[in-house]
C-alpha cells in the first residue's frame, strides 16, 4: 500500500515574522500604494483609469477586508463592462 507523506508545514522564521509585522501596518500600507499611484500616474499620465482603479480596491481590501474587496472587484468590472458597451455602441453609431 502506497501512502503520501505531506511535508510538515515549515514555521515562519524570524525574518518572515518581521516583515509580517511591517507589511500589515497601516502606514507601510498606505506608502506603498501612494508609491504605486506616483508610478501609474507617471507611466500613464492619468489617460488610463483602470490601474487607479485597480489600487483603489486593494486598498479597499486592506483596510475593510476580503468581502468588501470581492464587492469592489466587481463593482469596477461591472462599471468597466458598462463603460466599453456604451463605447462599442458609439463607435457603431459612428459608423452609420
Amino acid at each position: 500500500e502506497l501512502t503520501v507523506q505531506k511535508p510538515a508545514k515549515k514555521e515562519p522564521g524570524l525574518i518572515e515574522n518581521i516583515k509580517s509585522k511591517i507589511m500589515s501596518s497601516s502606514y507601510v500600507q498606505n506608502y506603498i500604494l501612494q508609491q504605486a499611484q506616483k508610478k501609474v500616474m507617471s507611466q500613464t499620465q492619468g489617460l488610463y483609469p483602470a490601474p487607479l482603479k485597480i489600487l483603489d480596491v486593494i486598498k479597499q481590501t486592506l483596510e475593510s477586508g476580503s468581502k468588501v474587496g470581492y464587492n469592489a472587484e466587481a463593482d469596477v468590472s461591472t462599471f468597466y463592462l458598462i463603460y466599453n458597451i456604451n463605447e462599442i455602441t458609439k463607435q457603431i453609431q459612428n459608423l452609420f
